[in-house]
């Protein structure tokens, strides 16, 4: 197991005890950059271009609509939720529509903690360079062979996001809303997996919704 993925476990726990607070996953609907196959990686970019389609916008309205009734069961949903988005534009417009369709009332928040991972010298290429980088992540979590983030980069930051988080609030339901591999590499904290296994979890479809448990969890 990769250096440093004991310790991003470690750090979803606060004071040995379980996570205080649900949490779901929620893959940004389709984008720009999505319907011209162009990877978006780097924060200069992505924070401020290459948002939502129209039909990235219904599927964002649609998934507000999937989760009211994946939450049925709960009451003052409102109070209860809180919307945690990447800050790349496309998450950002995504988790606008979900704020406030489902009229949250804690303040959205835009966090660098889950933003998309960044391709390096593959930012603004063809999306079929992605399985350059993959091939190698099955291999060593820590490579940056493109001036890549590595996969531990990853594993890193997200945890330290969760961990926070966890921290601040209790018995909430957090929504994280953010990009396929960075979804599916923090889902391997939860599932006991090697963080060079998060290609062997299904793919994230835009505004897919997913839950977060801890191994063994029902």
């Amino acid at each position: 197991m990769a250096e440093g993925f004991p310790k991003a476990r470690e750090d979803l726990e606060t004071a040995g005890s379980p996570l205080k607070n649900r949490l779901l996953i929620v893959r940004h609907g389709e984008s720009e950059a999505n319907v011209v196959d162009l990877i978006v990686s780097s924060p200069e970019v992505g924070i401020n271009f290459y948002g939502l389609t129209e039909k990235g916008k219904q599927q964002a309205k649609e998934a507000s609509e999937n989760l009211r009734s994946m939450l049925r069961s709960e009451h003052c949903l409102p109070e209860k939720l809180v919307v945690v988005s990447s800050d790349f534009k496309r998450a950002g417009e995504t988790a606008e529509i979900l704020h406030a369709q489902l009229q949250v009332k804690t303040p959205l928040r835009l966090e660098p903690g889950i933003r998309a991972r960044d391709f390096g010298r593959l930012h603004m290429t063809e999306t079929e360079n992605y399985r350059r980088v993959w091939d190698l992540d099955a291999v060593d979590p820590t490579h940056t062979d493109f001036g890549n983030e590595s996969v531990m980069d990853i594993v890193m930051r997200t945890s330290r996001l969760i961990r926070n988080l966890d921290e601040e609030f209790t018995g909430k339901i957090i929504v994280l809303v953010s990009h396929g591999d960075v979804l599916r590499i923090v889902s391997t904290l939860f599932l006991g997996l090697s963080p060079t296994e998060y290609r062997t979890l299904p793919e994230l479809y835009n505004c897919e919704i997913r839950e977060l448990k801890e191994a063994g969890q029902q």
